[in-house]
């Protein structure tokens, strides 16, 4: 099976790669190959992107390329999908995972997330922008918990005034 990609996330299914190649303003073309071993419980596809003459292709943005797409794997109406990329400024291979239809998010998390990647510079720098989310969240947790227990002290100080008078 063939799919033509657009640049607004949608795709057109083919049969063959001709008929997919012929598809005008695409601008990938993948293909899924059915990998699923005889008397496998699951179902499990391999993507490749190709080139124009059918050719598999990396595909590059900025100073990232996606190197392999492990084969799609549907469990239990669960999908898991290993991308290989790598950073070609340092010279560091990565992996990331999604658990959804490898075509319907090409666009939306693949090609979006190498273009942030690409904006960020490094996985260095991706690696770091997670921290530092990872972090203001704790922050903001260890801010909440301080008003909580400002708070509490407040009350517990108005009581022991309370009594205190009384």
């Amino acid at each position: 099976m063939y799919y033509a990609l657009f640049s607004n996330g949608t795709s057109v299914e083919k049969g063959t790669f001709t008929e997919a190649k012929s598809i005008p303003y695409s601008e990938y073309i993948i293909e899924k190959v059915d990998v699923t071993p005889q008397n496998s419980r699951y179902l499990i596809y391999k993507h490749v992107v190709l080139d124009i003459n059918g050719n598999p292709k990396i595909l590059k943005i900025g100073n990232f390329e996606l190197i392999d797409i492990s084969s799609d794997i549907i469990e239990r109406n669960m999908r898991h999908v290993e991308l290989t990329f790598f950073d070609t400024k340092n010279s560091i291979p990565f992996k990331e995972k999604i658990t959804s239809n490898f075509i319907d998010v090409f666009y939306t998390d693949v090609i979006s997330f190498m273009e942030h990647l690409n904006s960020l510079g490094t996985y260095e720098a991706y690696q770091n922008s997670l921290k530092t989310e990872e972090l203001k969240k704790e922050i903001a947790n260890l801010k909440d918990s301080l008003n909580r227990r400002d708070e509490k002290i407040r009350s517990l100080e108005d009581e022991l005034k309370k009594l205190k008078e009384g």
